[in-house]
């Protein structure tokens, strides 16, 4: 071989038909030769191409332009059966498409055919083949009913619970209306409280957390008896009306009104006059609608009750709520930090922002106020107060005559049962003395 003289060899195995059946398979070998040509025919160009440059930057110094002819030949050489190679890749993969099209088409025919002709001479059928037939069939009618049953056991698990909710509807339908219109009147009042200023939005506010605190009680009772158990619509007015005249004389009577005594002052007798307004509305108007009767005693024995537990409540939260501030302001801790109502607070800070909104000094609403009054109606709504009385509700000892009633039933003493057995024997000896019969 002279000198300068580059020599490709490309060989491309694999290429030989053998057998009768030509299938999508048949080609993958020739596939493969192909695809390996390709790349061989690539690289081989490819360096090539570096050695021409080579050979540019040694032709600099050096004549050498036979030298480059040649590999400018080799190269559009290499160039040409690297194309040529492509374009029988890309016609192959074309003509394997096609055949395995075919080939499924054909196949699909061919078994359709069989099972034409064993249905017609099933006497013909080969056990193997009825063997794998019955098999195929019983997996798919397994599958079938497996999908059945469990489209039927879906409907009849939602047709029980749809049975189940309207029975409880139909039971309790008066129930879910009150806590319904509850629910309504809450929110309405919210948005009122926030919408309006001055006595009127202390007024709703009223409102809003007599009637959610009513809920929360029922929430408590139906929690702890187990049963879905709501108060009686007089009991929820009662709520609404006491929580309105509550809110009422505590703003009036506040720093925010007449200014008469302090914060916590005004909070203790409105939360007081509320509870006490609440039962005696709820009771009075459960007496003259026909709901569950209370003598005018028991009424200012509960009221009296109820207006106590207020008073213990509000002095614990006013307690808590400093502890927790206390414990804030030591650890740095924002949360505790801002509990209560006082300068820096969530109620505080949501209230400022309500009188800038209320007074045109801001249209925007950010996620911090929305956060701000979140804290506010929890704190507002008395959860543990609310929650102690719905337990009292469910041991049904929540007014002073069914504690009392409870008292006794614990101290009676239960009759003492005592069994007398008094048995009398008479034992007579009868000997008979010259035909006289004489008793010993």
């Amino acid at each position: 071989m002279k000198e300068g003289t580059f020599v490709a060899t490309i060989s491309i195995t694999g290429n030989i038909f053998s057998g009768c059946v030509i299938g999508q398979g048949s080609f993958a070998e020739i596939g493969d030769a192909f695809s390996k040509a390709r790349e061989s025919a690539g690289n081989l160009s490819a360096a090539i191409g570096k050695l021409k440059t080579k050979i540019d930057i040694a032709s600099i110094g050096t004549n050498i332009e036979t030298s480059q002819e040649m590999v400018q030949t080799v190269q559009e050489c290499e160039e040409n059966k690297k194309g040529a190679l492509s374009n029988a890749y890309q016609k192959l993969e074309k003509l394997i498409q096609d055949v395995g099209s075919v080939d499924f088409k054909v196949a699909s025919k061919i078994r359709e055919r069989k099972l034409d002709f064993y249905a017609r001479y099933n006497y013909l059928e080969p056990d193997i083949e009825r063997q794998r037939r019955e098999e195929r069939e019983k997996r798919n009618r397994s599958l079938k009913e497996k999908a059945i049953d469990m489209v039927v056991g879906a409907y009849e698990w939602a047709a029980d619970k749809v049975d189940k909710v309207c029975t409880f509807c139909k039971e309790h339908w008066k129930e879910i209306v009150t806590v319904v219109v509850a629910i309504v009147v809450v929110v309405v009042c919210v948005v009122l409280t926030v919408v309006t200023g001055g006595i009127a939005s202390a007024i709703f506010a009223g409102i809003a957390f007599g009637v959610g605190g009513q809920l929360i009680s029922d929430v408590a009772t139906s929690f702890m008896t187990g049963e879905f158990r709501v108060s009686s619509w007089q009991e929820y007015v009662g709520a609404g009306v006491g929580g309105a005249i509550g809110g009422a004389i505590g703003f009036a009577i506040g720093p925010e009104g007449a200014g008469i005594v302090g914060k916590f002052a005004a909070d203790m007798i409105g939360n007081v006059i509320n509870s006490g307004a609440s039962t005696i509305v709820g009771q009075t108007l459960s007496n003259v609608t026909g709901g569950e009767y209370h003598s005018a005693g028991e009424i200012a024995a509960n009221t009296i009750f109820n207006m106590g537990i207020s008073a213990l409540f509000t002095a614990g939260s006013e307690g808590l709520t400093k502890v927790a501030n206390t414990i804030g302001n030591k650890f740095d801790v924002t949360f505790l930090r801002r509990l209560g109502d006082g300068f820096g607070s969530y109620t505080y800070a949501f209230d400022t922002q309500m009188k800038k909104l209320n007074g045109g000094f801001t249209k925007n609403i950010s996620w911090k106020t929305v956060r701000n009054g979140a804290m506010w109606i929890l704190q507002e709504l008395d959860i543990p107060e609310n929650i102690f009385r719905g337990t009292l509700k469910a041991y049904d000892i929540d007014e002073p005559k069914k504690i009392v009633n409870h008292i006794k039933e614990r101290m009676v003493i239960p009759p003492v049962k005592i069994d007398i057995d008094i048995r009398i024997d008479f034992n007579i000896n009868v000997n008979i003395r010259n035909n006289a019969v004489v008793a010993v």
